[in-house]
């Protein structure tokens, strides 16, 4: 998950058989936020004119060349935005969610959801209800790394046990559970990869160390292969190095030390000569995925279920915790 501060709602307007009847609002110019915006008025991902970006929403005040700011009650009540994409804090996911859907807008939120795997549940059930599409960010997941590794393990011996280890720097609101849920639902991410890879987990331990120079939270879970993963991470208040380090132990005694790298969204290309359309960066594949929902070109039901049962798993991990 990249990290972000402040709200900002993008609106697009997408395209549907050949009209185009949909706007969309972005909430939350952190890090994110930005990124998102700069590939929504990127007319080479756009070159059918499916989306309009219509304004952002923030807490401060911003000029953003090409897009205008609106209030939050503008977002929500504006007949031609349809969408909000929400790019905040996760504690404040939740309120901001239920409006948008009660407004009839379809929603794409960066991950988690919200803190709690009931709330989540609520959240995806109503969008259901009102036929929108709730939609929780998985750049994670669609990363060439994660992908590679993926299929590398495909062809490598049976996994008997697996250490993720993270580490990076405190934000200004992830360090603070109440706004951001405790340590696994705030990663849920690493919980959403381990199932990525090896489908049902049962969560079997867990700890919190907090200190006065970061935290430390460890979770242990087992595999339905009876495989044993241990998820580490670590946030610190001084600057470290964002990296987020995998080793597997294979049955037939070899391992594999895997990194996958963790840092700011990429900057826009300059300078460069590519032949051929450009590439969409990880935000933008993430949001043609949500595009596909809500065309209805795409599947929604397994993306919820993932989300919903990691949320659960990361909550089990917690139990252990307070024991």
């Amino acid at each position: 998950m990249v990290e972000s501060h402040g709200l900002v709602a993008i609106s697009i307007v997408l395209k549907m058989e050949d009209t185009c009847i949909m706007g969309v609002v972005v909430v939350g110019v952190g890090m994110a936020g930005r990124v998102r915006i700069r590939d929504l008025q990127d007319p080479e991902f756009n070159p059918d004119q499916c989306w309009k970006l219509i304004g952002f929403v923030s807490r401060r005040k911003l000029e953003i060349e090409g897009v205008d700011q609106l209030t939050e009650e503008e977002a929500l009540t504006r007949s031609d935005v349809h969408t909000f994409i929400i790019c905040t804090e996760p504690g404040a996911h939740q309120p901001l969610i239920r409006k948008a859907l009660d407004n009839g807008k379809n929603v794409l939120v960066e991950y988690p959801i919200t803190v709690s795997a009931a709330t989540a549940k609520e959240l995806y059930q109503l969008a259901e209800q009102k036929g929108l599409v709730l939609h929780e960010e998985s750049i994670g997941l669609l990363s060439s790394a994660f992908e590679d590794l993926e299929m590398k393990l495909k062809t490598l011996p049976p996994v008997t046990k697996v250490e993720l280890s993270q580490t990076a720097n405190y934000n200004g609101w992830l360090e603070d559970f109440s706004k951001s849920g405790l340590p696994f639902i705030v990663g849920i991410l690493n919980v959403q990869m381990m199932y990525k890879l090896f489908g049902d987990l049962t969560p079997t331990g867990g700890s919190l160390e907090v200190t006065a120079e970061g935290f430390t939270a460890i979770g242990e879970l087992t595999t339905k292969s009876n495989c044993t993963v241990v998820l580490t991470l670590s946030r610190f208040k001084e600057r470290v190095k964002r990296e987020k380090i995998l080793k597997f132990y294979f049955e037939d005694g070899t391992e594999l030390v895997d990194s996958l790298e963790i840092g700011p969204p990429p900057k826009t290309d300059s300078g460069t000569t590519t032949t051929g359309p450009k590439k969409p960066g990880l935000f933008m594949k993430d949001f043609l995925i949500f595009v596909d929902k809500v065309n209805g070109k795409r599947d929604k039901s397994t993306d919820v279920q993932r989300s919903i049962y990691c949320m659960e798993v990361a909550e089990g991990i917690h139990k252990y915790m307070r024991q």
